[in-house]
């Protein structure tokens, strides 16, 4: 059971707070509820308020008896609520019943679909650093000998002991702004060796 208690979302129109909605209660009971209205009735905002997109400036957002309103869309995802699109995300190749079988299982692993509008920016964040990080360390030292043979090649030396060496800085970014779900890693390592004549 879903049940709202006083919600009340505000935002500010130019130096001025407009209420979208105002001290909204209502219990739900059933999987799956239409809410129609006129446009600008709040319809959407509610939704976005219930799957957690968007915070109430004020109320209560009850679960089954647990309090959810300090959740994020995340872990509302993995309580089963989703939200669905006026214009909906489009998907390739994907008929709308496959996509609909398949969202519940996402929602399961926690992961929500959200269009991409400026209210919701969906974050992709790279939670495997310590898997890769010493392979990652391991190849970059590995480079950095090779380039040092090179240049003590190129100059006529011998390539002597390490005399420092630093694990380096990791970095994480998107691979581009169309995917912000591709991450690339980089590692910034300093190895200083000494040449010998």
């Amino acid at each position: 059971m879903l049940e709202l208690r006083n919600i009340t979302y505000e935002v500010e129109d130019n130096q001025d707070n407009k209420e979208i909605l105002k001290d909204v209660s209502l219990t739900i009971d059933e999987h799956f509820v239409a809410i129609t209205g006129p446009n600008g009735g709040g319809k959407s905002t509610l939704a976005k308020i219930i799957a957690g997109i968007i915070k109430p400036t004020s109320g209560q957002i009850i679960l089954d008896g647990e309090d959810i309103t300090e959740l994020d869309i995340t872990e509302r995802a993995k309580h089963g609520i989703s939200y669905a699109f006026q214009q909906p995300v489009r998907f390739k190749g994907i008929k709308v019943r496959d996509l609909i079988t398949r969202t519940g299982d996402l929602l399961k692993e926690g992961i929500a679909i959200a269009p991409n509008d400026y209210q919701t920016q969906i974050k992709y964040s790279f939670t495997s650093l310590n898997k890769i990080k010493p392979e990652m360390i391991e190849e970059a030292t590995k480079n950095a000998r090779e380039a040092a043979e090179k240049f003590a090649k190129d100059s006529e030396s011998r390539l002597g002991k390490i005399q420092s060496a630093s694990q380096g800085l990791f970095t994480i970014n998107d691979r581009d702004k169309n995917t912000p779900f591709i991450k690339e890693v980089r590692v910034v390592t300093m190895v200083n060796y000494q040449l010998d004549n």
